[in-house]
């Protein structure tokens, strides 16, 4: 006699949150293509591109509704960002990377490092899944080549 394996979630659906649940007022960079994700959320905040595309939105999660001003503005990037993404292994901690190369790190919402991690527009940007302070980076750097970089930037060290 053979037993299946079920999954436990096998009859989980998906409901829509009620309009107090729901995040508005929200001044979103529509301009362009944003990242693969579009948004990126730890155990505090969920982060979006800000209008102009070159500043982050953090908003508290604590705090659903209309959110206009009530958001953290994190800025940095002196070009348009391209790409976000949060840490695993670290809430508040948040890197971007900007169309010309530039890697910015914010820990706790306050900018902790900016670095040139790249000749030409960053166009990936992901801390490592399963080692803390550790973020990747990839770049076009030619017609058909493309290039992926490691950097430390750990709260004890603070530097690529």
């Amino acid at each position: 006699m053979r037993l299946a394996k079920f999954n436990k979630y096998r009859n989980a659906t998906a409901s829509l949150a009620t309009r107090e649940a729901w995040y508005s007022d929200l001044a979103l960079d529509a301009s362009d293509s944003v990242s693969a994700d579009g948004l990126a959320i730890d155990g505090h905040s969920l982060y979006v591109k800000a209008t102009g595309g070159n500043s982050l939105q953090a908003i508290d999660l604590n705090c659903p509704g209309k959110v206009g001003s009530q958001t953290t503005t994190l800025s940095g990037p002196a070009e348009r960002i391209v790409d976000w993404t949060t840490a695993l292994h670290h809430d508040n901690l948040v890197a971007a990377a900007d169309s010309q190369g530039s890697v910015t790190v914010w820990q706790d919402r306050i900018q902790t490092v900016t670095f040139d991690a790249h000749a030409s527009a960053c166009v990936s940007v992901r801390f490592h899944p399963t080692v803390a302070g550790v973020l990747a980076t990839s770049a076009n750097s030619g017609p058909t080549s493309s290039e992926v970089r490691l950097w430390n930037v750990s709260a004890d060290t603070q530097t690529p």
